[in-house]
């Protein structure tokens, strides 16, 4: 399975414990099945229940008022085809490897789940969201400042979400749970935060050079009924200037909540798509033009919608079950000015989680999708792309990838 890729800066042992994860989880792609220990057995049920609980939150609500007689999704035209391929080319052959190292963890505080990973002031910063903090890393893996801790206080998290630099050297952080965003310092020194209009906040994304963020939230219309998912234009004061995308009614038990937005810059087009669809929704932000897409047709699966009754109560362990059989888009990357990339993630009954990836144009032409790989892209900056791999030991390897894609 390791096919003399460069190691980075693993050592013989961790190379070895790479090939192992890479084998385990390709045994258990085909197969489900897999034997894992005790600490890295339960590291991994709080990552699957992690996603699971995020889109719970709006469980009970989405159960109980989805009913009715609401817009169907807008229609969607297909992807044009470039390079369509009778087999998804592997992860490898569209990233080349650069450097790959093991995030140094204290014994005290490793790391729980990788919600997000953002370049700050020369840093790697690992949002956690199980362990409700930010993890600084330098470029060889070596810990060297923990932002934040579980609470309610200023610079404190209850879920960290995702983190975004703007201002040109200040760090944006969007936390689910308390539904507000917070912003340091270099150095992580916690400066403010400000509250937002909403229920659940799903995607941060910069603009105008970081002075003005998108944000994916439902909006609280009277203090009790929330608007559907959108795109909210924020100022770093916290003013809503604009909004767009507006998400359509859900019409299925237990679609309201997989409604949450992922969304993406791509030159002068925001791409953006619910968790729950292929369809994703093209915004010009010069012409304010829109149109649709549908991406990976080859790999993706309709989720199968559950027959909970309207209003039914289910509990977050019946939920994550169902959850985690489930194919959800929750990635959009930007590769460049041009290109992005559509992560759709699977964790169905074996240990971990599976990516695959379609990548496309910022017009919405499909160049090509990939097999599934256990690598978790969140950002590419330069040419140069950042994912992750969870071994199964329960530790984290970075990795870093030059990005070599097909023209469009």
């Amino acid at each position: 399975m390791c096919r003399g890729r460069p190691s980075g800066r693993l050592g013989p042992a961790e190379g070895r414990q790479l090939c192992r994860t890479e084998a385990s989880f390709e045994r258990s792609r085909r197969s489900h099945t897999g034997s894992i220990g005790p600490r890295a057995a339960f590291r991994r049920r709080l990552r699957l229940l992690v996603p699971a609980l995020a889109l719970s939150i709006a469980l009970l609500r989405g159960l109980a008022g989805c009913g009715g007689d609401a817009p169907r999704p807008p229609a969607a035209r297909p992807a044009r085809e470039a390079l369509r391929e009778n087999a998804p080319d592997a992860f490898e052959q569209l990233f080349q490897l650069e450097h790959r190292v093991r995030l140094a963890e204290a014994a005290e505080d490793p790391i729980g789940e990788v919600m997000d990973l953002e370049v700050w002031d020369g840093k790697l910063v690992v949002v956690d969201g199980i362990q409700a903090n930010l993890k600084v890393f330098d470029r060889d893996g070596r810990l060297v400042q923990t932002i934040g801790r579980p609470g309610d206080g200023p610079g404190e998290f209850r879920q960290p979400w995702r983190a975004a630099v703007v201002a040109g050297d200040r760090l944006a952080v969007l936390d689910l749970a308390h539904s507000h965003l917070s912003l340091f310092a270099p150095g992580g020194v916690y400066e403010r935060r400000w509250s937002l209009p909403g229920f659940v906040a799903s995607s941060l994304m910069p603009l105008d050079g970081g002075e003005q963020l998108v944000i994916a939230l439902q909006i609280v219309a009277d203090g009790r009924s929330l608007s559907p998912y959108a795109l909210h234009v924020f100022d770093l004061a916290g003013r809503r200037l604009e909004s767009f995308r507006e998400t359509p009614q859900p019409t299925r038990p237990g679609e309201a909540n997989a409604m949450m937005l992922v969304a993406a810059r791509v030159g002068s087009v925001v791409v953006s798509a619910p968790y729950a669809t292929n369809r994703i929704l093209h915004h010009d932000l010069r012409t304010g033009r829109e149109w649709t897409v549908v991406a990976g047709e080859s790999i993706y699966r309709e989720p199968e919608w559950s027959r909970w009754r309207v209003g039914e109560r289910v509990s977050p362990s019946v939920y994550q079950e169902w959850f985690r059989r489930q194919m959800w888009l929750t990635k959009l990357v930007a590769l460049d000015s041009s290109r992005y990339a559509a992560g759709f993630t699977i964790w169905g009954s074996g240990p971990g989680a599976s990516y695959q990836y379609a990548v496309l144009t910022a017009d919405g032409t499909e160049l090509v999708t990939t097999k599934p790989t256990p690598r978790a892209l969140f950002r590419v900056y330069g040419g140069t792309a950042y994912a992750t791999v969870t071994l199964d030991d329960g530790s984290t390897l970075l990795e870093t990838y030059r990005v070599r894609l097909p023209s469009p």
